[in-house]
């Protein structure tokens, strides 16, 4: 990425910290806010929420600009450039939905579709965007810049 524009970018990634003598997975997030002088990064924003996953990894840099995003793969010790899943309306809805809390039943009614609709829906979402439940699409959906 063009190093002129890292103040536009972001990096996040999931790690294990000890706390109270338990081990916890937690998503960090690092937002560069000031640079040295050579455009290196001197100050950062750092957000900390539980992971959407079950194992530490999942290194992404990206930018709400690009339409594309990197994953580092631990596995193969290299970057891929992956394309930004871009939300139909419907899957929109249906996140937005479901993080107010509400049920597949209810999120029929508020969007008039058949329940069957929904669930199809959902489950072809999970599949794009390379999860396995509700929790995990909105965890993505949100640190790509998605809702």
């Amino acid at each position: 990425f063009p190093i002129n524009e890292i103040k536009t970018y972001t990096m996040s990634y999931d790690i294990h910290l000890f706390c109270n003598g338990k081990r916890r997975l937690v998503h960090h997030k690092l937002t560069p806010i000031r640079l040295t002088l050579h455009k290196h990064i001197w100050m950062a924003l750092c957000d900390m929420q539980p992971s959407i996953y079950q194992t530490p990894d999942h290194i992404i840099i990206q930018s709400p600009r690009e339409r594309v995003y990197y994953e580092f793969s631990l596995q193969e010790g290299r970057w891929a450039t992956k394309q930004k899943t871009v939300l139909k309306e419907l899957e929109r809805d249906i996140l937005i939905l479901s993080a107010r809390g509400l049920d597949t039943k209810e999120i029929a009614a508020q969007t008039c579709k058949a329940e069957d609709t929904i669930k199809s829906c959902k489950r072809a979402l999970f599949k794009r965007l390379e999860v396995e439940n509700t929790p995990g699409a909105l965890g993505k959906a949100i640190t790509l810049g998605l809702l």
